[in-house]
């Protein structure tokens, strides 16, 4: 990832080493530039400190911890220097460096009349937008924690509205899909955090028929909205709460109004403008009293702080989701940040008293071996999952070793009869049975690269898929053959 020599000015020349290494790409070593440009020039420790710190969104991160950024960095260039041998500052001249530059403001210190591009928080660095962003996120939800009310907060009976849809009983051992209902009809925030099958969705639209069935109860509109980040997600979630009427002995008028239910995505929510605004914000505010956000865990930080802001004080949040799964793009891990290593018997943070975490999982039993091997991935685990794929007998799991030829010419075989029935249906004009289709199976590949990477499985799905869709063309005469999109994806 070598950057040009035209690139690099006579300021910028000092951080060559860490182009070359491919650690600084065009981009960050701009902003830096641009940076000390604007302050009229730093030294090589801040500017270094810049570059790091405009480098870290496009990782996913949103600050830099200059004290340890040296053991964090993994270069994927063999031919370059182990990030050690690089020429990094001492780390405490480092910090007093940055934390004294003209580009840089010390968080605890009052803003001056111009915003200064980088902020010093603790140990550490900032881009101004990213902190200011995560400082927007932490003051609102805390807020919000500690703002009594919520659609029920001063309902007579909770428990005979609840018992019926959750059954009786919530706490450490209890029913926490009914606690986390609780808490989101009696305050202002609530965090459901739970891994696959435990019952977030279920528990969206039960605590949504219970905020409706309060507001029938008062003569009132429950006025709400749901929200995911991507469509499918929405989609998902939309599915979910109308389900909800087949399962549930309704009053017409929630069951009408479950019907009507859309979910939508957040950017729509907002309401997207030309530009990076949206037209809600906290000066022209959303008009629902509940916003449910279901896979939180791909929400960024800029996208959370913006959604926030646009919820009015006084309406209730919930954020559901995953926070071992599915991560944002973007910068920020807002939902992982929120939950942390709390347990339902160890809850940390202040945060923690508004996090429910559901650790039942309904889609397997409890001695399955899937979901044994689902724990072991999540909390990294590599010996015990891999022990678990070797030696599992009931047929839930199989493995096929990275050496055994025919083994993974049968997955590849297994792969591409999938991807061909996608193609047929695809022709057929048959857009449902395609997606089922495509959905049915998927590789998730270590790495993108190699004999098992993802080029090497979608080359070979494709030329497999090719080679069987072969359909009589229009005429009767000659034959089609097509490719199939990859079902090859990293993880």
């Amino acid at each position: 990832m070598n950057i040009s020599p035209p690139l690099l000015n006579r300021d910028t020349a000092v951080l060559t080493p860490f182009v070359d290494a491919g650690i600084l790409d065009a981009s960050a070593v701009h902003v830096a530039d641009a940076i000390a440009r604007g302050v009229g020039g730093i030294d090589f420790e801040s500017l270094l400190g810049a570059a790091l710190a405009a480098r870290a969104p496009a990782l996913g991160h949103v600050c830099i911890v200059p004290a340890t950024v040296a053991d964090s960095i993994v270069i994927d260039d063999s031919r370059a220097p182990a990030p050690n041998d690089l020429p990094w500052p001492d780390p405490d001249l480092w910090v007093a460096g940055i934390a004294a530059s003209p580009a840089v403001r010390v968080a605890d210190d009052p803003p001056g009349p111009v915003v200064l591009p980088l902020v010093w928080d603790g140990t550490r660095l900032y881009l101004e937008r990213y902190w200011r962003y995560e400082q927007h996120v932490a003051d609102d939800l805390l807020r919000r924690a500690g703002t009594p009310g919520g659609v029920a907060g001063d309902y007579p009976d909770l428990d005979s509205l609840l018992d019926p849809l959750f059954g009786p009983g919530a706490g450490s051992g209890g029913n926490r899909q009914r606690e986390a209902a609780e808490r989101a009809l009696t305050s202002r925030l609530v965090v459901v955090a739970g891994g696959p099958g435990t019952g977030k969705t279920y528990t969206i639209a039960r605590l949504l028929t219970a905020a409706l069935r309060v507001s029938l109860a008062r003569g009132q509109t429950l006025d709400f909205a749901l929200a995911a980040p991507t469509g499918k997600a929405s989609a998902r979630m939309t599915e979910a709460v109308r389900d909800e009427i087949a399962t549930t002995d309704l009053d017409q008028r929630v069951s009408d109004a479950l019907r009507d239910a859309e979910a939508t995505t957040i950017h729509r929510l907002l309401g997207p403008t030309p530009g990076i605004r949206f037209r809600h914000d906290q000066t022209n505010p959303l008009p629902h009293d509940l916003v449910i956000v279901d896979e939180t865990s791909m929400v960024s930080l800029p996208l959370m702080s913006r959604l926030l802001a646009a919820v009015r004080p006084d309406a209730t949040v919930v954020l559901v989701g995953d926070p071992y799964q599915l991560a944002s793009v973007e910068a920020g891990a807002v939902l992982g940040e929120i939950v942390g290593t709390s347990t339902p018997t160890r809850p940390e943070g202040p945060l923690a008293h508004d996090v429910v975490l559901l650790e039942r999982v309904h889609r397997f039993g409890a001695d399955s071996p899937i979901a044994a091997l689902a724990d072991a991935v999540r909390v990294g685990d590599a010996d015990l999952a891999v022990d678990l794929l070797r030696t599992d007998r009931s047929g839930e799991l199989t493995w096929v070793d990275g050496d055994d030829a025919a083994g993974i010419s049968v997955l590849q075989q297994e792969a591409a009869a999938g991807a061909v029935e996608a193609i047929r249906a695809a022709h057929a004009g048959d857009a449902s049975a395609g997606i089922r289709h495509a959905s049915d199976l998927k590789v998730l590949c270590a790495t993108r690269l190699g004999r098992l990477g993802v080029a090497a499985w979608s080359d070979r799905i494709e030329a497999l898929a090719g080679a069987c869709c072969r359909t009589p063309a229009s005429d009767g005469a000659g034959t089609w053959a097509g490719r199939s999109s990859s079902c090859a994806t990293t993880t």
